[in-house]
């Protein structure tokens, strides 16, 4: 099946979630996910960027599993607002 969905079902979902704001394939993108540089295959808009980033706050705010994969983030937002904004400066698509 997918190559990250069995060890990392939470990422997967997040990889879904940023495929779907710039409708994109996941699973052409999902092949590719072993190139260290995936993220910057692809591109969004600040503003899609800050849609997506509200919708994935909201997803592991109510997400006790993808929490826990997620560093066991505690269920305050401050924290994940922080994790998201790492994760976004870390792996979101590069912003036009």
């Amino acid at each position: 099946m997918d190559k990250i969905r069995g060890d990392h079902p939470n990422f997967a979902k997040v990889l879904e979630m940023m495929c779907d704001e710039i409708n994109a394939p996941y699973s052409i993108v999902n092949k590719n996910i072993k190139d260290k540089m995936w993220f910057q295959r692809k591109t969004w808009t600040e503003e899609q960027e800050r849609a997506f980033k509200k919708k994935l706050i909201d997803w592991i705010y109510n997400n006790s599993e993808a929490r826990r994969e997620f560093n066991n983030l505690p269920k305050r937002k401050l924290d994940i607002d922080k994790w998201v904004c790492f994760y976004l400066l870390d792996y979101g698509w590069m912003v036009k």
